[in-house]
């Protein structure tokens, strides 16, 4: 468990960090992840506490859904227990929360890019006003919040994931990834390999005109490999749909307000031997 004593010398641990990198950088890995002297995973709930004069009620639940500030934390804690008695690693997706069961797993939506991931939550978490969520550096990198600190997101429970984490935690098992998730909606498929290999999906919204598709994939696996190849060109996201009653995945690139920069980029990956569609979002 993080305590407030350190809160000076984190405070600017997090300023220097925030510095960097700047957005569109890639993502670098820190220091190897270090072990532990003596780590005890368990499952936590844990009993009512106080911060800086704030009292908290840890409570087991599957139903949470709020919105705030989230912010992240990493070098300062960087191989110490989390409050669960796992390690920290920043370079690794997780979370921090005040009252929440450990583990769980929670969707954490970014308001400001439309960004979504899922995050597995092992730690206790943060004491700064507003703020409902800290977010592993690696977390925070893939939702958008490294360089500028903080950002206001939706936090809503799991409830599936966060019960079998809560069934495998009770028979003191520790998986370090989740099982594949979809999770569909009008637009797009998330699609979740694992907590640090999560990608987000193009979010289309009603100014957006145009996208590209490249549908006939045959399997998640090969959706994920072609989306993380394809990464470089832009936002890319996934879309399950039927044929003949079998499941088949497409890919969606954009979105543009261009269409002309859409069909340039349609060309270019045409000449990657890609068949690609041009969509009009109405």
């Amino acid at each position: 468990m993080r305590l407030p004593i350190f809160g000076c010398l984190v405070a600017l641990m997090l300023l220097s960090a925030c510095s960097s990198p700047k957005r569109g950088s890639n993502w670098s890995w820190d220091k190897p992840s270090p072990k532990a002297t003596k780590p005890k995973p368990h499952f936590k709930v844990g009993r009512s506490y106080t911060v800086k004069g704030c009292r908290y009620h840890p409570k087991e639940r599957y139903s949470y859904r709020k919105e705030g500030i989230a912010s992240w934390y990493g070098p300062g804690f960087h191989g110490r227990l989390t409050a669960n008695g796992e390690v920290f690693d920043m370079n690794k997706v997780s979370a921090a929360h005040k009252t929440l069961q450990l583990p769980c797993m929670v969707k954490v939506t970014n308001l400001h890019n439309g960004r979504i991931l899922l995050i597995r939550v092992n730690d206790r978490g943060p004491y700064h006003h507003n703020r409902i969520i800290d977010l592993s550096k690696r977390a925070a990198y893939e939702l958008g919040v490294l360089r500028r600190g903080t950002a206001r997101v939706q936090v809503e429970i799991m409830p599936e994931h966060s019960r079998k984490l809560t069934h495998l935690a009770r028979r003191g098992k520790f998986p370090d990834h989740a099982p594949r998730h979809y999770d569909y909606n009008e637009y797009a498929v998330k699609l979740a390999l694992k907590p640090d290999h999560i990608r987000t999906v193009a979010s289309l919204r009603e100014e957006i005109f145009f996208s590209l598709q490249i549908k006939g994939i045959a399997s998640p696996e090969k959706a994920l490999d072609y989306q993380e190849k394809l990464a470089k060109v832009g936002c890319v996201g996934i879309k399950e749909y039927a044929v003949n009653g079998q499941r088949s995945f497409a890919l969606h690139i954009g979105p543009y307000q261009d269409k002309m920069e859409a069909v340039k980029m349609a060309r270019y990956l045409k000449n990657m031997g890609h068949s690609v569609d041009l969509v009009k979002i109405k």
